[in-house]
């Protein structure tokens, strides 16, 4: 039982926590624009990974 619960909540966390990112990063680009825009190729969206 406890494992589908588990699972909705980590669901629901991650769609909001996406969600919530989205609205951050457009405001960011709003602010910074093109500084913004070259250091989100940079970098990862959750997890950075060297590229």
């Amino acid at each position: 039982m406890w494992d589908g619960w588990s699972l909705l909540v980590f669901i629901i966390v991650a769609g909001l926590m996406t969600l919530q990112v989205r609205s951050e990063e457009r405001r960011l680009e709003a602010d910074f624009g093109d500084d913004y825009l070259e250091y989100k190729k940079r970098t990862g969206r959750f997890i950075t990974f060297k590229k």
